[in-house]
């Protein structure tokens, strides 16, 4: 009697095992970004119909549990965001496009910490500005970008008080 119940118990606990493992599995297939290989898939997966040799990954940043890589597809600027989930594997919370223009900027939450805000600065070698300007709640901020080679930044800002950015180029 005492083996039955032992041996009811052991089926018990490999079926709570099993049926976990099968939950898991389909939800473990979209998480990407734990490595470079994972993140060009992500961005053609978004992105839909990107060729993976048209995309040049330019920069992998963490920042806490985010991931931030900025890039170029078909040398447009983009960038892509994830966040590190419990499992340890980086869920995709953000992303942008390879844009027409040859300089990107793009204000970023940090989804681990609401007080952090980034500035990225993302640009192809046909980038002719060499300087930006950011005006958030009555404070101005510039930034230095290398002229005719590709390139990116990423720095801290201010939180907008009313989500307003204002953008002068130079």
């Amino acid at each position: 009697m005492l083996k039955q119940k032992i041996g009811i118990i052991l089926c018990l606990i490999i079926l709570c095992i099993y049926s976990y493992q099968f939950m898991t599995k389909d939800s473990d297939s979209h998480i990407y970004g734990d490595d470079k290989e994972s993140i060009v898939k992500a961005i053609q997966l978004i992105e839909q119909d990107k060729s993976k040799e048209e995309i040049e990954i330019l920069k992998i940043i963490d920042i806490k549990n985010d991931r931030i890589v900025a890039y170029l597809y078909k040398n447009g600027p983009g960038f892509i965001q994830f966040t590190k989930k419990l499992s340890g594997n980086y869920l995709v919370t953000d992303n942008s496009n390879g844009s027409d223009n040859p300089l990107e900027p793009y204000v970023l939450d940090i989804d681990s910490d609401a007080s952090i805000q980034m500035l990225l600065l993302v640009n192809n070698e046909d980038n002719n500005i060499s300087k930006v300007k950011l005006n958030v709640n009555n404070q101005t901020i510039e930034k230095q970008i290398k002229v005719g080679q590709k390139s990116f930044s990423i720095s801290k800002i201010p939180k907008s008080n009313n989500d307003n950015y204002d953008f002068k180029y130079e």
